[in-house]
């Protein structure tokens, strides 16, 4: 009965839902092709975790700022066109990347520039694709839209490292082979461009303050629900900020920085991610979001505990089966309390300054996980801050999880 009630409710999608989901696993496609292998090539030139580190605060520091922009334009222009623009900005910094790369050495803060390129694009992408999200799904089908761009999302994932694994095989060398994929990369953003514009979401025609949305009150119910989320996405955005760049890469490291490993490893860790998915969507139910929340929350912080404290091969399958078992019902929870509390006010505002303001705060937290990568590397042996970094950072999914949990039940 499950399979059935599951397959009716995704029948019942939108034309405009599944666009979206199609606009989501393609640009995924290309995440995981690019974002992954920018770090890993980046990485490849600096030797350093933490010079990553900052490039990552630079490139999510962007977020605040130019999601409000992106929000602005979207009024005039509409959100398929500042996607696009997104989109645009993703293509010039790999088009940084390939023609710079031989003077990173020499002059580092090009990698720095790259990193600002890439956030602003993030931002107006982001943006987009979450206030589209947003207003395509209603409230009775959002829990099958996420499932299922979850799913198809991580087909693309096992497409991605095949592909990558294809390319990188084929190439003289590793380096040459990301190259490669950079390539393919920006052919795969000129279609999504112009699929995106075949979406239609529009906001309500009034104006948003972002630092309105960013107050937090008890006043009303909604606005407790949307106090909750707001310092449960900053608790999350601290440990989920290793996601953004350190996990990747130390599993990189625990290969011995072989491209084709990494890349079958991926392949592994994002079949189990759909079997994952699969099964989330047959399991969770609305009034058990916390549950899952929580108890998905402990295996996503020990598995990246793991990793740091084991880096060779055997955390690496750590890593990557334990989270990959535990993201769905992770990511689904998180995700949908968060437009449960942006939901409630779709019949009296312009939502996007709350996904702008939801974003803000998530940015917060994750620069604040990767401020604490480097300070650990200030103030510690350089044997141990990363081990200890990795392990407080990990920690903050319990927290948010523990903090959305007892909080939800105060009202």
């Amino acid at each position: 009965m499950q399979n059935r009630s599951t397959l009716s409710s995704m029948n019942r999608l939108s034309k405009n839902e599944y666009m979206m989901t199609a606009v989501n696993c393609i640009y995924d496609l290309c995440s995981v092709l690019a974002s992954v292998f920018v770090n890993v090539y980046l990485y490849s030139y600096t030797g350093s975790l933490v010079t990553m580190a900052i490039y990552t605060a630079i490139r999510i520091g962007m977020f605040p700022i130019f999601f409000t922009v992106s929000g602005k334009l979207a009024e005039k222009w509409g959100f398929s066109r500042t996607l696009s623009i997104g989109l645009v900005f993703l293509a010039l910094q790999l088009v940084e990347v390939l023609a710079l790369n031989p003077w990173f050495d020499r002059y580092p803060a090009l990698i720095y520039l790259a990193a600002v390129i890439y956030g602003v694009g993030e931002s107006f992408f982001w943006c987009s694709i979450n206030s589209m999200n947003q207003l395509v799904s209603t409230l009775e089908s959002r829990s099958s839209f996420v499932s299922l761009m979850g799913i198809f999302n991580n087909l693309m994932s096992i497409v991605a490292p095949v592909l990558s694994s294809i390319i990188i095989a084929a190439s003289p060398d590793d380096t040459a082979g990301y190259i490669t994929i950079f390539k393919v990369v920006l052919v795969v953003y000129m279609i999504l461009v112009i699929l995106a514009f075949q979406v239609k979401a529009t906001a309500r025609a009034q104006d948003f303050k972002v630092l309105r949305c960013l107050k937090l009150s008890d006043s009303t119910p909604a606005e407790h629900l949307w106090k909750v989320n707001s310092i449960s996405t900053f608790l999350f955005g601290i440990s989920n900020s290793l996601s953004l760049m350190l996990s990747g890469l130390l599993v990189y490291n625990a290969t011995g920085g072989s491209g084709s490993l990494y890349s079958r490893l991926l392949t592994v860790f994002a079949v189990l991610t759909i079997i994952s998915y699969a099964y989330s969507s047959k399991k969770m139910k609305p009034d058990k979001l916390i549950y899952y929340y929580t108890h998905s929350a402990v295996w996503t912080a020990l598995s990246t505990i793991v990793l740091a404290l084991v880096p060779n091969l055997f955390g690496a399958l750590f890593y990557g089966i334990s989270s990959s078992l535990s993201s769905a019902f992770y990511w689904n929870s998180y995700s949908l309390i968060g437009m449960q509390a942006i939901g409630s006010y779709e019949k009296s505002e312009n939502i996007t300054g709350r996904v702008i303001a939801r974003e803000t705060y998530l940015s917060f937290g994750r620069c604040t996980g990767m401020f604490l990568i480097v300070l650990a590397d200030w103030l510690l042996p350089s044997e141990l801050y990363l081990s200890v970094s990795v392990t407080v950072i990990s920690l903050f999914s319990i927290v948010a999880s523990q903090y959305a949990k007892h909080a939800l039940q105060k009202k």
